[in-house]
């Protein structure tokens, strides 16, 4: 890391160095590219991976103009970033759930963050080594993993994508005072804002490079051959120029705590006092800087402490106050320290808790941008060191590559958690204390794996460690359900309930469970209380619907049916059934064929390949309408194709009613007979 020039404007190379640039730009992709490739190996985790892909249907169908509305319409996972929606339906219609598709994604937009950060330190900069280490360290630190190798994370690297595209749209126009680009910025900046929040500092941002190493206005004398290459513009002319990109951040502010706080994860102040949060800031922003330095005992969560150390706290207080300190001293002498220090603290302002978004103390995920100006201040900081010291180049460059040699192997060995839900959450548990959010996800990957006692001896240990954690509960409650434990399952969802947990969603997985072990009569309360929490809510009206019906009251279950369409018009699911028991029931006055028949074509339609359940409801409305020929043809097709794909037992139950029709009689479902159905989800919406 040569003495190269500390400040020059956004410059267009020269062809005769155009080439080591590239070149180095190319060995960063490569490197990072071949660091992280194991990941497209790795699967889908239990933890927001099913919230973002594997349950979400909306996302699933790819992209769709109902699916783009929907986007742009949704505070689902208590935010509201449309394009990284958009992006996760891009990958679904490419790779369907193949995780590897998904996690490929992940490490192609950190590789390319990764040379962008290099480009534009080099042009801002001049300097091709200083910026090379920079951007290393950024691609290759163990604290970047759980960006990149958590698909649920895609966030994180898309908005980093469009920041960076700002910072060069922005550095573009301060150099040719060209309009286009800043107008580009505010579109770079306005899809970063929609594809994660937390850039809203990015105005702020914007002043820092301004200082340095823009150097558009400064405090007091600069050194020696680091004047500005025009004349200063006035700090006026500046401010001005960034109340677009603030009037952006407000928007986005509010849309998000908005978002937030219907979704209950923005923490009331009663919840967590003032004293608390600032506790909590100051130990995180420490913290952070300790595992860059020190990236032992990564975990995917770290729960708030009950409380802090007095040591540790006065600790953290004295470096963040002596950084700060000497970033002050030394603004004018090293613009560097001061704006990459003020990166790291400005950047990590939405969430290092003085507004306390869920119960993680700190997450390595929200290091991924503000990392960068502790980078650069450490990277600038080691090479005036080095120069002074007139070490030799040898000497530089073999401290700088084993550095990075570092930072690769540990990025290397954190990789190895994310394998599998079992391994990262298991990981979580053995290195942090009182984990109990990590105890429940261990549970609920080792339940997929098929060792119950063992998720539900976690889920105990979750609930022992935070008795206020509602979500324990719930899943002591569906394991109990599914043991056969009824009374002690409804003993511990009411404990759920109790702490306010008893959400639409709970109310109706819980009522599902119950159903498919054969608890129905019991899920007709769960599924009602979910639609009467969240009327809109189509899934709890579909399975209220089912429960009804198989509980022997049709009429109810039609009007149920009825309110899951309206919510959700696409669902072949919702019109099978319905159309069953409009074809079939005994109760003279709600049959009506005309209808039944109607809904049993849609569905087929909608369906897609034909299917034999499908066929048979068909069938049934068909010979409702009087039309038992073509019953009987429906009917006989439906046999043959559940014969084919080997569901033996629901081709003697067509069978039987085929030879109904071919009396010229229609089907009649004896009264509170389950009804044939399918489990698929809606096409969209939950």
């Amino acid at each position: 890391m040569s003495a190269a020039p500390t400040v020059i404007s956004v410059p267009r190379p020269r062809a005769s160095v155009l080439r080591p640039d590239f070149l180095v730009g190319v060995a960063l992709a490569v490197v990072t590219l071949a660091l992280y490739w194991p990941v497209t190996h790795f699967e889908f985790i239990s933890f927001d991976d099913g919230l973002y892909i594997t349950d979400n249907a909306t996302v699933q169908e790819g992209l769709t103009l109902d699916g783009v509305k929907w986007a742009f319409g949704a505070l689902h996972a208590s935010n509201w970033h449309p394009v990284t929606w958009l992006s996760h339906m891009l990958d679904c219609t490419l790779h369907r759930l193949n995780a590897g598709g998904h996690h490929f994604t992940n490490v192609l937009l950190h590789a390319a963050n990764t040379v962008f950060l290099f480009g534009l330190l080099l042009g801002w900069t001049g300097a091709r080594w200083r910026s090379a280490v920079v951007a290393g360290l950024f691609a290759w630190h163990p604290l970047h993993v759980e960006s990149v190798a958590w698909v649920a994370e895609r966030k994180d690297v898309l908005s980093t994508l469009f920041l960076l595209a700002t910072l060069h749209a922005y550095g573009r126009y301060t150099v040719r005072r060209a309009w286009g680009w800043y107008a580009l910025a505010l579109v770079w900046f306005a899809l970063g804002l929609m594809s994660k929040a937390m850039l809203v500092t990015l105005p702020c941002l914007l002043l820092l490079l301004d200082y340095w190493p823009l150097r558009r206005w400064r405090f007091g004398a600069a050194r020696d051959g680091e004047e500005p290459p025009g004349p200063p513009v006035r700090l006026r002319t500046i401010l001005l120029e960034k109340i677009p990109f603030f009037l952006l951040t407000l928007g986005v502010c509010v849309v998000t705590v908005v978002a937030q706080k219907s979704s209950g994860a923005l923490k009331p102040l009663a919840s967590m006092p003032v004293t608390d949060r600032l506790s909590n800031t100051v130990t995180a922003y420490a913290g952070y800087l300790w595992k860059t330095i020190w990236p032992e005992d990564l975990a995917i969560f770290y729960p708030l402490p009950g409380s802090w150390a007095a040591g540790t706290l006065a600790m953290s207080c004295a470096v963040m106050a002596g950084v700060t300190a000497l970033a002050w001293w030394w603004r004018a002498r090293r613009p560097w320290l001061a704006v990459g220090w003020l990166w790291y603290v400005g950047t990590l302002v939405p969430v290092i808790g003085l507004v306390q978004v869920g119960w993680q103390a700190m997450a390595d995920r929200y290091t991924y941008v503000p990392l960068i100006g502790v980078f650069v201040a450490v990277v600038w900081g080691a090479a005036e060191w080095a120069a002074r010291r007139r070490l030799s180049a040898s000497v530089v460059v073999a401290a700088g590559g084993a550095l990075l040699f570092s930072c690769a192997l540990g990025t290397h060995a954190q990789l190895q958690p994310w394998r599998s839900s079992a391994l990262l959450f298991g990981r979580a548990v053995e290195v942090t204390r009182g984990n109990y959010l990590a105890h429940l996800v261990l549970g609920v990957a080792l339940k997929e794996m098929g060792l119950r006692a063992e998720a539900v001896a976690h889920y105990h240990e979750s609930a022992r460690l935070n008795p206020r954690f509602g979500l324990a509960y719930f899943n002591l409650a569906v394991n109990m359900v599914e043991m056969g434990d009824l009374a002690q399952a409804t003993n511990y969802f009411a404990e759920f309930a109790r702490l306010r947990y008893d959400t639409a969603d709970k109310q109706n997985a819980f009522g599902a469970t119950l159903a498919k072990h054969g608890q129905v009569a019991e899920a007709v309360a769960h599924f009602r209380a979910a639609t009467e929490s969240e009327p809109d809510y189509a899934r709890a009206h579909y399975n209220l619907g089912r429960a009804l019906n198989d509980t022997g009251q049709p009429a109810q279950a039609v009007a149920s049916l009825r309110a899951a369409l309206r919510l959700q018009a696409r669902w072949p699911a919702a019109r099978q059934i319905l159309a069953w028991i409009l074809a079939t029931t005994e109760e003279a006055k709600l049959r009506d064929g005309a209808a039944a028949l109607r809904l049993a074509e849609e569905a087929c339609e909608q369906a897609g390949p034909p299917d034999p359940l499908y066929l048979d409801t068909l069938a049934a409305a068909l010979a409702a309408c009087g039309r038992f020929d073509e019953a009987g043809r429906t009917a006989a097709q439906a046999v043959e194709l559940a014969v084919a794909t080997g569901q033996k037992d629901l081709a003697g139950q067509i069978n039987a009613r085929h030879q109904s029709y071919e009396k010229g009689q229609p089907w009649r479902q004896p009264h509170g007979a389950a009804a044939p159905t399918t489990s698929e989800a809606p096409r969209r919406g939950r």
